[in-house]
């Protein structure tokens, strides 16, 4: 390369910026990586590569995104304890309420279990227990004549998460709801 042609390629890259530098440097390692995966194609070996454009127009610097700061409260223990019995009698209102008169349908039980679930859930939160987390499951089957059993495991803190339960039964179908108290520290 003659001198003459060094000093102006001297000229014109102080006078670039660091983000076309940075663009110009993605575009060479991106032209490299194509033309690297179109020999091995040739070749017949497959290659797959991602480049990612960490500089394309719609990416937003670090800087510009809004950071959601939270601070510990250090809250351990609940303020109050866990209503285990008003929890106990809003499942057995709404399973009674909805559940008296029915018989024992597969269809119309799918729909009952996902519909009683939200209710509870819903009045439920409506009791306002801050901290808690609210996990409400319902089983319908119907009664022929077989054993059902239940059964849970959770991995939770005996002292402040609860469970509480309720069982119901009409003549042709059963029902129970279980309502999970987990405290979130």
């Amino acid at each position: 390369m003659a001198q003459g042609q060094g000093h102006v390629m001297e000229a014109k890259l102080e006078a670039a910026t660091a983000a076309d530098l940075r663009r110009q440097s993605l575009q060479v390692q991106t032209s490299a990586v194509f033309s690297f995966a179109n020999t091995f194609k040739k070749s017949g070996l497959v290659s797959t590569s991602r480049v990612q454009m960490a500089d394309s127009p719609g990416m937003r610097p670090a800087e510009k995104r809004k950071r959601v700061l939270y601070e510990n409260t250090y809250k351990m223990t609940p303020e109050k304890a866990f209503p285990y019995s008003q929890v106990q009698r809003i499942i057995s209102d709404v399973m009674k309420s909805h559940l008296q008169d029915e018989k024992y349908n597969q269809q119309s039980c799918r729909q009952h279990t996902k519909t009683l679930a939200e209710m509870i859930k819903m009045r439920v939160k409506e009791l306002s227990i801050p901290r808690y987390k609210i996990v409400c499951l319902i089983h319908i089957g119907q009664i022929n004549g077989q054993d059902v059993r239940i059964a849970s495991q959770c991995l939770w803190n005996p002292e402040f998460d609860t469970v509480a339960e309720y069982s119901f039964k009409n003549g042709s179908l059963f029902a129970t709801g279980l309502v999970y108290g987990v405290y979130c520290e």
